[in-house]
């Protein structure tokens, strides 16, 4: 409960509807925690609903789900937390009215577990622009776990899909690049001591 009002006065703050309905921070084992939001933006003159998306890293059971990555070309268990968001999005949109391709920008981020159903619920929306236009699709994936091993993660318009991986992080290797598994997007991997021979050692970069 305390969660739900913190996080909702922090929405508020920012300008965001604050609709605890949509503040899931208790979900299943196949879920992932997460958070829907809106307003109106206005860039260059123009005025958009802003769609804010985040979905945060495992929350108990959904462990299990990370190591559940199925027998198909694409991870099972982050599949079923990008369809509970999806879900949740859907219903979303219809509260509020919100279906407006033209004139919806939609920002999705996550850590982890939550990085993962971004990255696959991103691809999903840039493919069938059923919300908002691909080029009005932002999203940032902190952690990101690998996905999937389908070969259209490499296509240019998933390029604005944005990963921040530290390669010493097991988390995003939940399922091996050895297994052709990757995700979808550009990745930024940070520095360490895995790809410069250089880290931070007591908070210093050394």
């Amino acid at each position: 409960y305390k969660d739900i009002e913190w996080i909702s006065d922090t929405l508020i703050d920012a300008g965001m509807n604050a609709d605890k309905e949509f503040i899931d921070t208790n979900v299943g084992q196949n879920g992932v925690n997460n958070i829907i939001s809106h307003k109106k933006i206005n860039v260059n003159g123009k005025t958009y609903t802003l769609i804010f998306v985040a979905a945060i890293g495992s929350y108990k059971k959904q462990w299990y789900s990370n190591f559940d990555p199925g027998t198909s070309t694409t991870h099972r268990g982050f599949i079923y937390a990008k369809n509970h968001v999806n879900l949740q999005l859907a219903k979303y949109i219809q509260k509020y009215n919100l279906h407006d391709v033209e004139n919806t920008k939609i920002l999705l981020t996550g850590h982890s577990r939550g990085a993962a159903t971004v990255n696959l619920l991103a691809a999903e929306l840039i493919k069938n622009q059923n919300l908002a236009k691909a080029e009005n699709i932002y999203t940032y994936g902190f952690a990101t776990p690998n996905t999937t091993s389908l070969s259209e993660r490499h296509e240019e318009k998933f390029e604005r899909i944005f990963n921040i991986v530290n390669p010493e992080d097991f988390v995003t290797k939940v399922v091996p690049t050895k297994w052709e598994y990757g995700r979808y997007g550009t990745t930024y991997t940070l520095p360490s001591k895995f790809n410069s021979g250089r880290g931070y050692v007591d908070g210093e970069y050394v």
